[in-house]
């Protein structure tokens, strides 16, 4: 089964009865309260994300409602106040608050001389870019070096940091020890990007991806409740393991029984994180693959080479399969092509965009 429903829903022909069923607006009254998606910020911005729903609508009575005007409160405590936010001056992050609905309001309690939105910070410098790798790779890759001095002639203050200094390890141990040396140092050294190399497996990779839990919560989801992911290692001001149960990355499910709540895992990156994958060792690959994004970056806009990369692939397919035992149908991938098609590519007039669907039955939408 490949859906996710939420905690205590009643699924029958794939609705939820206890919506379906009731005779009020989901998801939920006009006057009723809004779900807080997140609390936490990016660095020193601290911030929350309000789901607010454009649209009501009731099942019983069929009608919608639209949603023209609304009051949001919010209660916050020092854990949520600027004075507890991080120490650091870099404006890094402050692209994501310049749409908050009381940026003029508080943008003064974090720095004096910022009074409005007409001062918004912007980041000045792209900051430190921090190649997380293994010793033998350091050591043995010969496009590495190049690739370095590349990203320093574009502007990065560029360091290399091996296990030597993240402290090493394989699996576990390994993804512990990368995302505390982060947390130690991407203030400090002001690191903004992050590009992993080395073997991703969580289980046993000398540079690996965390293994976290999204759905472990959630009743409704038997199959595939842990998902390897390097978000991990991008939001680090979070403690993704909060009710302490070693299931780490719990999203699905009751707060109370996941890691999402106040001061838990979150969406919101403290810096940009990338990756190639090296496995067995395969320096030859990696050079390649370096070379590779060195050659791309270098290619002139204007230039017969880069215009010929004007095109984009769309290969889409159902995005959950048919479960009549639990009321799933399938839902189709071909809406998404269909809308890069008509927003990005068209819109552009010298792209070239080939579609691949897979055509399936009892679509669901």
């Amino acid at each position: 089964m490949l859906v996710s429903w939420p905690a205590g829903s009643e699924i029958v022909d794939s609705r939820n009865i206890l919506i379906y069923e009731e005779d009020n607006f989901y998801p939920c009254e006009p006057e009723g309260t809004l779900a807080l998606v997140s609390a936490g910020g990016i660095r020193k911005w601290k911030f929350v994300d309000i789901y607010v729903p454009l649209f009501l609508f009731n099942p019983v009575s069929g009608e919608i409602l639209k949603v023209t005007s609304c009051t949001l409160e919010v209660e916050y405590g020092d854990a949520m106040s600027p004075s507890s936010a991080s120490p650091e001056t870099s404006n890094f992050g402050a692209d994501k608050i310049k749409d908050a609905l009381n940026y003029d309001d508080m943008i003064g309690q974090y720095d004096q001389d910022l009074e409005s939105s007409s001062a918004l910070p912007q980041d000045e410098e792209m900051g430190t870019y921090a190649i997380i790798t293994t010793d033998y790779i350091a050591s043995n890759s010969d496009a590495l070096s190049e690739f370095e001095a590349h990203k320093t002639n574009l502007g990065w203050n560029v360091l290399e940091v091996t296990e030597s200094d993240w402290g090493g390890g394989t699996g576990d141990e390994a993804s512990e020890n990368i995302r505390s040396w982060l947390q130690n140092n991407y203030v400090t050294e002001n690191i903004t990007c992050v590009l992993l190399i080395g073997n991703p497996a969580p289980e046993s990779g000398n540079v690996p991806m965390k293994m976290t839990y999204p759905r472990n919560n959630c009743d409704y989801y038997t199959d595939y409740k842990d998902c390897p992911t390097d978000l991990y290692y991008a939001e680090l001001d979070g403690n993704w393991d909060l009710d302490g149960d070693g299931y780490y990355g719990e999203f699905d499910g009751e707060v109370e029984s996941g890691d999402t709540g106040l001061g838990g895992a979150g969406t919101n990156a403290e810096i940009v994180v990338g990756r190639i994958p090296v496995y067995n060792d395969n320096i030859s690959d990696l050079d390649s693959i370096l070379r590779a994004i060195m050659d791309y970056q270098d290619t002139p806009v204007n230039s017969g080479a880069f215009l010929s990369r004007k095109k984009m692939l769309a290969a889409m397919v159902a995005s959950n399969l048919a479960d009549g035992d639990n009321g799933v149908s399938v839902t189709a991938g071909w809406p998404l092509g269909e809308e890069l098609k008509e927003y990005v590519t068209d819109p552009e007039g010298d792209w070239k965009m080939f579609r691949i669907y897979e055509m399936v039955e009892n679509i669901a939408g």
